[in-house]
């Protein structure tokens, strides 16, 4: 979808309500469709800066205004707490706009919803997914005063246990340990690695089976670069010059 399309439609299926767009109207039929199609699925797609929560805020209001749904039934999630915090209480304001311009039966509705405005669940997907859990404990296996990492603390839990797992490798004299060696890997060099898999534990690996390289050619070249080199290096094996140092014990190992 191009930005700022906005699509509509029920189970299983997407409508696009407004294409095309009069250019003389801009987006507001994109916004007229979140707004005011509360009994269809709406997918909004925008750059930064387009209005995304105000359109959110409204259609919100519009559910409570509307009776599309009570105001326990709505949830909004936020990528960070900084922006639930943000978001919750402009909702607050804009649901009080609302109601003092709101009469009759929108206006109760309106009022019940400020009322009860702590029922609408606006957080973090972290959150979201640990209120679920604390209401079904029993269920997910899990204690009733569990609490959930935050990213500090996620990464400090997550370098512990794979200090954990090293240690263990060792205490154990783990064949893995030797197997590693023989490749020229160190367990520190592979941390990089695991954080990797710690992100994206949920995609496979994909081992691919690689036969050893023929060095033989480099090893050649390597070899008679060395070689021209040494007429110019100084004779002195206890020269400072660590470069010295190294091309002579390069040229006895490649000899």
């Amino acid at each position: 979808m191009a930005d700022g399309e906005v699509m509509a439609g029920g189970q299983g299926d997407q409508i696009d309500l407004f294409a095309p767009v009069s250019p003389s109207l801009g987006d507001q039929s994109a916004r007229d469709v979140i707004a005011h199609v509360l009994d269809q699925n709406v997918v909004v797609k925008a750059g930064a800066g387009a209005g995304k929560t105000h359109e959110l805020l409204t259609r919100m209001v519009e559910c409570v205004r509307r009776g599309a749904c009570t105001i326990d039934e709505m949830v909004a999630i936020t990528f960070t707490r900084k922006a639930a915090g943000e978001l919750k209480q402009r909702f607050a304001q804009t649901l009080e706009q609302a109601r003092q311009e709101a009469s009759g039966a929108e206006a109760v509705r309106l009022t019940d919803g400020l009322r009860h405005i702590d029922d609408c669940f606006i957080g973090t997907i972290h959150a979201f997914c640990a209120r679920m859990l604390r209401e079904r404990p029993v269920e997910a296996g899990l204690p009733p005063d569990f609490s959930e990492l935050d990213e500090r603390d996620d990464v400090a839990v997550r370098r512990a246990a794979w200090d954990l797992f090293i240690e263990d490798l060792y205490a154990t004299s783990s064949p893995l340990l030797t197997e590693l060696l023989e490749v020229g890997v160190r367990p520190h060099q592979l941390v990089s690695f695991f954080e990797t898999r710690y992100e994206y534990a949920d995609l496979g690996l994909k081992p691919t089976e690689v036969g050893e390289p023929d060095l033989t050619d480099a090893v050649v070249a390597a070899g008679a670069l060395i070689q021209d080199s040494l007429p110019h290096l100084k004779s002195d094996w206890t020269s400072p010059d660590v470069f010295t140092r190294m091309a002579r014990r390069a040229a006895l190992m490649v000899s």
